[in-house]
């Protein structure tokens, strides 16, 4: 599998996560300090995405 598409696969899903669970003000706000937005993707979101999609390490949903 091309390591790319699996990174865009899994941004996909953060992404989806992120549209239908918080609403917009709270995502203008995350994003306005680059740092704290990549520390909630990282931290917190990725983990919720992960047990609601069950991401595998290719970034596939199983």
């Amino acid at each position: 599998m091309n390591k790319n598409f699996a990174s865009y696969s899994s941004y996909y899903l953060l992404t989806k996560y992120l549209v239908e669970n918080y609403d917009k003000n709270f995502v203008l706000k995350l994003f306005q300090n680059k740092k704290q937005a990549r520390e909630f993707l990282i931290t917190e979101l990725y983990n919720k995405v992960k047990g609601k999609y069950a991401i595998n390490q290719f970034g596939e949903n199983l």
